[in-house]
């Protein structure tokens, strides 16, 4: 069944209303993430000009820590994410299990090389890292590893292919060192500016929006006054009498 003309121009006016709310609240939600970004850039900014710290233990350090850790490698344990690039190459990157003087087990990424090349064993028996969260990534299936080919990593899926207990924490080497891998100490691309555009795009939407919302507003109240009008009009025609009818 059709609907009135008026219920029509009623729905698509709440419809019109909802779209202009929903584009105000994804503009906050930007907001609130440029916020956080930016927080999180400064306090990068501050944590990597600490001097290190000395670590051993199963301890959890603070994200973006330099920390000089304590223990020995797990060579053996060595694993490359697949398809990485660097500098428009693509290449893999290595990515060598450390035990701590305690025993725990983190995992640090030890740079980028080629995949036809092959890494030195040269790593520095003391390395200096920085903690990093867990790379984030997307995929529609879990992609087993081929050998020690990886296309992603996480704590669990370590422990699976490994045998060893989940690593606590992940980072990357900071040391020099002559292993002939690419080491990427670049500062992460937190890019504040990125949400403040998407903020702004949203919200000239909303002020798009609201001024269809208002223009068909009131293109909508015209026809209905119109209506109104004549709808009193017409009463006053039918009482008055023709003159013969007086006779």
């Amino acid at each position: 069944m059709k609907l009135p003309a008026a219920h029509q121009r009623r729905g698509a006016l709440v419809g019109l209303a909802a779209l202009v709310l929903l584009t105000v609240a994804l503009g906050i939600w930007q907001a609130a993430r440029a916020v956080y970004k930016q927080r999180l850039a400064d306090h990068y900014a501050a944590s990597i000009a600490l001097p290190p710290l000395t670590w051993r233990n199963g301890d959890i350090p603070p994200l973006f820590r330099r920390l000089s850790l304590q223990g020995y490698w797990l060579s053996g344990q060595t694993l490359y994410l697949d398809h990485r690039d660097y500098n428009g190459e693509v290449g893999v990157e290595v990515i060598t299990p450390f035990r701590l003087a305690d025993g725990s087990i983190v995992l640090i990424n030890r740079g980028w090389r080629a995949t036809q090349t092959v890494e030195s064993a040269a790593i520095p028996a003391m390395p200096q890292v920085e903690v990093l969260n867990w790379p984030r990534f997307f995929e529609l299936a879990h992609t087993p590893p081929q050998g020690k080919l990886f296309q992603n990593i996480t704590a669990a899926r370590f422990a699976e292919w490994s045998h060893l207990p989940q690593p606590l924490w992940y980072g990357r080497l900071r040391s020099d060192t002559n292993d002939g891998l690419q080491h990427d100490s670049a500062v992460p691309d937190f890019n504040p500016s990125r949400h403040i555009g998407y903020m702004l795009t949203w919200w000239g939407m909303s002020i798009a929006g609201l001024f269809l919302w208002r223009h068909f507003r009131r293109s909508t109240r015209a026809p209905q006054a119109g209506l109104v009008t004549e709808a009193r009009i017409t009463p006053k025609q039918e009482t008055t009498a023709p003159e013969g009818d007086n006779a």
